[in-house]
């Protein structure tokens, strides 16, 4: 089992900035052994405010020609859609930074079925890593479902014999637009660490039932990746006030 610890901040901005800061020495710690770092976006409205603040450079600045960026989740809409993950991920962050094309790893959506985007992109992947994925960290939002990624509790995907390391899927009507890709656990986990970013009151039912009493039946319960799991958390989401 990992090493989990969870980091309870004031409010969304200082949560952010926690996590832009662990990720700043994440990558510096990895490259210290490595070329390259593979990182995971999530999508989302959460981690919006970490990437502005890893778009500001610092001291010492993260070396972006080394990074390369993946995502954990998208809606099969197109990259200027306004539920775009990687649209999202472009304003907030990729557009700010010199980082070359040939790093961003987008999950492309031109496809009329997510089984067939779901395809090409673990093809992509294993390409990247020639063979299983291997991610330094992926970054993970927590839905008030208990779902994360795109992996839904209806779907009870940590009893999918073999997933594979990409799904295509159709999300619950709750949840709009409904065609998704996303990785699965098997693929999140091996991962080397796992970020948790949580904020917001309406989170706090599914972060207790998740991280505090593990509830098999919710997706994120069985995020385990190979090193660290970090849960970022704000105050509201903590106490539920």
């Amino acid at each position: 089992m990992p090493t989990a610890m969870t980091h309870i901040h004031s409010d969304h901005e200082e949560m952010s900035q926690a996590a832009a800061g662990a990720t700043r020495k994440a990558v510096e710690r990895v490259l210290r052994r490595q070329d390259t770092f593979s990182l995971v976006l999530a999508g989302g409205s959460t981690p919006k405010r970490l990437y502005e603040l890893l778009a500001v450079e610092d001291t010492p600045p993260i070396p972006w020609d080394q990074v390369h960026l993946f995502w954990g989740d998208e809606r099969l809409v197109p990259p200027s859609d306004p539920t775009s993950n990687e649209g999202m991920a472009r304003e907030t962050l990729i557009d700010a930074v010199d980082i070359p094309a040939s790093n961003i790893h987008p999950i492309l959506t031109a496809f009329d079925h997510p089984e067939t985007a779901a395809k090409a992109y673990e093809k992509v992947l294993v390409d990247f890593f020639a063979g299983p994925p291997a991610f330094d960290l992926v970054l993970l939002g927590l839905g008030e479902d208990g779902h994360t990624a795109s992996l839904f509790p209806e779907d009870r995907p940590h009893e999918a014999a073999d997933p594979g390391w990409v799904v295509g899927l159709q999300a619950p009507p709750r949840h709009s637009p409904r065609g998704r890709v996303s990785l699965t656990l098997p693929a999140i986990n091996r991962a080397r660490q796992v970020y948790f970013l949580v904020s917001g009151e309406g989170k706090h039912e599914s972060l207790v039932a998740v991280r505090d009493q593990q509830d098999p039946a919710l997706p994120a319960t069985h995020v385990a990746p190979e090193e660290e799991l970090h849960w970022f958390v704000d105050r509201a989401a903590q106490g539920g006030t």
